[in-house]
């Protein structure tokens, strides 16, 4: 055991002295990390205690005293969002959205794009990323879904382990968020998210433990009551199940203004309330000098101690301005991750376009002229090199073939050569409709209406659809070519435009799936539950609560004329585990556009899937391998999707789950191996009566193809015992 010593000088608030900053240099292991943050709380004052567990703003309070330095955060939903009043660098790359980053497929793309907006965020001199965001797409009108990496939790959970190592291998910290049942931004404040055991753990708990486990050092909770509790000040969220059975030993922050109660926030498992505290201040007779907040000082400094944030900032080595010289890579990379993202869903063979058209292009659509392809609210990032579809376009095919029409004629859309919609759901275009935190969308498109007629009126319409998330699509069928572009951020419409030539093929793959309509969803019916429910506190002592938030108009809340109370509404998770594709599967409903969808410019054979034993016992792992071949003309790259059947369920099972993933780049006519491992872990579930992870003994099917509803190859597998964990912390 390594042990180190170190001499601590208290010091009085009139000392002239420099403080001593030893204990903030980062050591070993974090149990000393422990004993260095405990020691210097103990050297803090009752009211610095206090204060530190406080936001500030948009951080942790520095210590000058003690020689604590500022901890300071920001938002990167996709890339490092700029407050007005930034004093660093004032320039950000904007990368596109974390839902095309899912779509992608590919873990080694999510390391670099972490990396890479990781060390802007060293170049601003901010230790924090408040995110990645990994609450699943429940609903297609989530208004956050873009910032969220899709409906699956293995899919999810391997993107975000490897977010985390990425952006943390440059020392700068992740946040996981939000923790947990914000699946929907309808009144979000007031959502109960109402969710049993058993799918709390395997689905929506999954995601988190992958980044808990890849070594995230923050968590966020979530806005919404979970099962009647907030999640900010439930001692089941903070300390039953990220504590105890998650194992987290980092820092627990609140989401912005989303607790009420401060005596209920001590004792919960979080560390730092923010933006200021403010519920704290109100309960501080409560709650001041008591044991629970030394606890939560302990954290918050065993955080940035164990990080190594303290002793870089200390060191003024944490800052570094000239990495803006690693923005054009930067810009490189967010190029490549929308090239490998950007979904084609459906092509009668009119792309790629090779030559110019015969015949004027006909621009048009409501994202047609935006500069900064982005969602709304803290997943907004602006960049600092901007163009727009209509611009590259314009490059593209030469200006005086582009013709942009904001509102075109019937006359105009049938005279045209072909039409280039981009269209979707940008907030700044219209909020209402747009996508961003604090309200859903409808799913039916805005300009649908102008979708429907150009596809209806000219048979060579490619609709680019910049939005996060499935929509309606009745005119799906009439259209020449549909291609999901998401929010690409700055380098969105070239990339957008490398696709559309073939000078990219094609090889984003759906991370959530499309339905035809939204009363086919799970979903379907939740905006109507959207009614007073049972009254959360004394009315008039939380109205004084909310009051005192600065919260305005108080729109997340629902009251009722007779008292102006506030209320919350019961959100009911009823689908269970059945959840995305999973849910259509169970239901027998054909989707528009299945998950794990998308298409190619060039075709992939699959054959001789292969085990390396068909039996498998508790204690030991299979590989399974499969050859994947590029029959076609072009280079291209495949998402290959392993899939699990239990065939004799003894519970209620999934038809299938999502259990492996792997991107693979091919040559024309060039085959490879792909193999995965599987565990008898994979294979189970979450025993609710006995508080563990089992698998029955029994027969399974592999099944490994192109999308949860494109199979091309299977195969047997026996579990020779049951299998179980020890503790539900062995997830």
């Amino acid at each position: 055991m390594l042990i180190i010593n170190f001499s601590l000088t208290v010091w009085s608030a009139d000392s002239s002295s420099q403080p001593d900053i030893s204990l903030l240099q980062k050591p070993a292991t974090l149990a000393q990390a422990e004993i260095q943050a405990r020691k210097l709380m103990e050297s803090m004052t009752l009211e610095e205690r206090f204060d530190f567990v406080c936001g500030n703003g948009f951080g942790v309070r520095a210590v000058p005293r003690l020689g604590i330095p500022e901890l300071r955060f920001a938002d990167a939903s996709c890339g490092l969002r700029l407050p007005a009043d930034d004093p660093g660098t004032n320039k950000t790359t904007a990368f596109s959205c974390t839902l095309l980053l899912a779509a992608t497929w590919d873990t080694d793309l999510a390391r670099e794009y972490a990396q890479a907006i990781a060390e802007e965020f060293r170049a601003d001199g901010r230790h924090f990323i408040l995110g990645p965001g990994m609450n699943l797409y429940r609903t297609s009108k989530g208004g956050r879904n873009f910032e969220f990496m899709g409906e699956d939790p293995f899919l999810a959970g391997e993107l975000v382990a490897a977010y985390v190592r990425g952006a943390q291998s440059v020392n700068v910290a992740t946040t996981l968020k939000h923790f947990i049942g914000n699946e929907t931004e309808n009144h979000r404040r007031a959502a109960n998210a109402i969710i049993d055991e058993r799918t709390l753990h395997e689905i929506y708990m999954a995601p988190f433990k992958s980044g808990i486990d890849a070594g995230a050092w923050a968590v966020m909770t979530a806005y919404n009551p979970l099962n009647g509790a907030w999640t900010g000040e439930s001692k089941y969220v903070g300390t039953e199940l990220l504590r105890q059975e998650l194992g987290f030993p980092y820092l627990i922050m609140t989401d912005w203004v989303s607790v009420w109660h401060g005596d209920k926030v001590v004792q919960s498992g979080t560390d730092l309330v923010e933006p200021d505290g403010v519920i704290l201040k109100l309960d501080r007779d409560k709650i001041f000098g008591t044991p629970d907040i030394d606890g939560m000082v302990v954290n918050i400094l065993k955080t940035g101690i164990a990080s190594g944030l303290y002793e870089l900032e200390a060191r003024g080595e944490f800052k570094q301005p000239a990495w803006v010289d690693k923005y054009p890579a930067h810009e490189q990379l967010a190029r490549r991750v929308n090239a490998a993202g950007i979904v084609l869903l459906a092509n009668n063979g009119l792309l790629p376009l090779e030559s110019v058209p015969k015949g004027k292009i006909l621009v048009s659509g409501n994202a047609a002229t935006l500069k900064e392809l982005s969602g709304g609210g803290s997943g907004h990032v602006v960049g600092y090199h901007n163009d727009t579809y209509l611009q590259a376009v314009q490059r593209t095919f030469g200006q005086t073939n582009v013709v942009y029409l904001a509102s075109p004629a019937d006359a105009d859309i049938q005279a045209a050569g072909m039409v280039l919609l981009f269209t979707g759901r940008p907030p700044n275009v219209n909020k209402s409709l747009g996508e961003a935190e604090g309200i859903n969308h409808p799913f039916e498109l805005p300009e649908d209406a102008l979708i429907a007629r150009c596809t209806r009126l000219n048979q060579r319409t490619v609709v680019n659809l910049t939005c996060g998330g499935g929509a309606q699509m009745d005119w799906a069928d009439r259209a020449a070519a549909i291609v999901m572009a998401f929010y690409g951020g700055q380098t969105g419409p070239d990339a957008l435009m490398d696709v559309l030539t073939g000078k990219t093929n094609p090889a984003g793959k759906l991370p959530f799936t499309i339905e035809k309509q939204f009363e086919d969803s799970c979903a379907a019916g939740d905006d109507e539950l959207v009614k007073p429910g049972a009254i959360l506190v004394d009315p008039q002592d939380f109205a004084r609560r909310v009051k005192a938030s600065r919260e305005k108009p108080l729109v997340d809340f629902l009251t009722r004329n007779d008292d102006n109370g506030f209320y919350t509404y019961d959100l009911n998770y009823k689908e269970g585990i059945q959840v995305g594709y999973r849910w259509y599967d169970a239901k027998k409903i054909k989707p528009r556009f299945p998950f794990g969808f998308g298409l190619s410019y060039t075709k992939f054979s699959y054959r001789n899937l292969k085990l390396s034993t068909p039996r498998l016992t508790p204690d030991a792992s299979v590989t399974v391998s499969v050859k994947v071949r590029n029959t076609g003309q072009r280079a291209g790259s495949e998402a290959v999707q392993l899939y699990l059947r239990d065939l004799n369920p003894k519970i209620e099972k999934s038809v299938r789950e999502l259990k492996g993933f792997a991107k693979v780049a091919l040559q024309p006519g060039e085959t490879k191996t792909v193999d995965f491992i599987l565990q008898p872990r994979d294979l189970a579930y979450f025993d609710v009566p006995g508080r563990q992870w089992k698998a029955d003994a029994g027969k399974y099917e592999i099944e490994v193809g192109a999308s949860s509803r494109a199979i091309k190859q299977k195969t047997a597998l026996q579990l020779t015992a049951p299998f179980t964990t020890k503790s539900p912390s062995q997830q």
